[in-house]
């Protein structure tokens, strides 16, 4: 989902997002690895996403609160 989201804010020249996710674990691997490398081609292509729209933030939130 973060990826098509992404995907579809990069065809429309948008150039900020702020990700709201449930799971600690998907958005730290996403932070640490704007850092360094991700073995993972997920992880990595969210990255360049990232990098190419500029302005981002990650959040997480709880699980009973992420209903869209």
């Amino acid at each position: 989902r973060i990826l098509d989201g992404l995907t579809t804010l990069q065809s429309r020249s948008y150039n900020g997002v702020v990700i709201r996710f449930d799971s600690r674990e998907v958005l730290q691997a996403i932070h640490d690895t704007s850092s360094k490398p991700s073995s993972f081609a997920l992880i990595r292509r969210i990255q360049q996403l990232l990098l190419v729209i500029g302005h981002w933030k990650l959040e997480n939130i709880p699980h009973e609160e992420n209903f869209e």
